[in-house]
């Protein structure tokens, strides 16, 4: 190994992700790492798997009645399929998702009422 070379951790690892909804394959074969400390971007139309693929990341495709997920979807190395979901939500990756959601799920503004305004 160079001085130059970098060693990337994977936080993330999919292998032949597949979804089901019911009968329906939602998402085919889908296989990718993400690394620690790199920004992921998932891009492409309406209806494609983008949602489908980060729901199944963090198992909230669990919530869904008739859901299946197929392949491996490891956790630094760990196959969170293969975790009880309780073990999962209380391992580290529970407050990355917490943050997560928060900032999704209920964006506010917060303002400072210090803040003089020089017209007011």
């Amino acid at each position: 190994m160079t001085e130059n070379a970098t060693v990337k951790n994977e936080v993330f690892s999919l292998d032949g992700v597949n979804v089901h909804y019911g009968n329906s394959l939602a998402v085919k074969d889908v296989s990718f790492p993400i690394y620690e400390n790199e920004i992921t971007a998932l891009i492409g139309p309406s209806g494609c798997g983008k949602s489908t693929i980060l729901r199944s990341l963090n198992r909230m495709n669990d919530l869904i009645p008739g859901a299946k997920v197929s392949g491996d979807v490891m956790y630094h190395g760990a196959d969170i399929y293969a975790m009880r979901l309780i073990r999962f939500r209380s391992e580290k990756s529970s407050e990355w998702f917490s943050k997560s959601q928060t900032l999704s799920q209920s964006p506010s503004m917060k303002t400072w009422p210090s803040v003089r305004r020089p017209w007011e």
